[in-house]
């Protein structure tokens, strides 16, 4: 056989091919969540780090204020 021949031969899929893999569901054991798994609302500041965040802009509000911040 010649090279195109056997080229075309081993070549196999194509965008298609990419596009099924893609689309189809995940096996169940390389899920990342599970139906009926249990979880907690995320929370990444507590509401001391989101007060001491407010009060560290009114404070710098009040220092520089809108007039004279960096646009």
């Amino acid at each position: 056989m010649s090279a195109t021949v056997e080229a075309a031969q081993r070549r196999r899929g194509g965008r298609n091919a990419r596009k099924a893999l893609r689309s189809a569901p995940l096996a169940d054991d390389i899920k990342p969540v599970w139906p009926g798994m249990q979880s907690d609302r995320y929370r990444a500041l507590t509401s001391l780090d989101m007060d001491n965040i407010h009060a560290a802009i009114l404070d710098t509000l009040e220092t520089i204020g809108l007039a004279d911040a960096i646009p």
